[in-house]
């Protein structure tokens, strides 16, 4: 089952006319970096692709964070503030 904070990464974080794979690709990143869940969760709620899958697209987020110096920055962004918002939360 997915957690709370897991569905809560999906919602309303891009502007229109980024594409679905890069906004998914994101958001897998950012569940992996942010929550406490296992690689199978995470998984199984983008629709049960494989564990390499999830490794595979971490490392390319990764890989274009040294890159690319405004999409390290919107990343970095997101995720003090899924940080901040999962401690208001406790």
């Amino acid at each position: 089952m997915c957690g709370k904070r897991l569905a809560w990464i999906g919602k309303g974080w891009w502007r229109a006319g980024v594409t679905e794979t890069v906004a998914r690709s994101a958001a897998i990143y950012l569940a992996r970096q942010v929550t406490d869940e296992a690689v199978g969760a995470i998984a199984r709620c983008f629709g049960g692709v494989s564990l390499a899958a999830i490794s595979k697209t971490v490392a390319r987020v990764e890989k274009r964070r040294g890159e690319d110096k405004a999409w390290d920055q919107r990343l970095a962004q997101l995720s003090d503030h899924l940080r901040v918002g999962s401690r208001a939360e406790e």
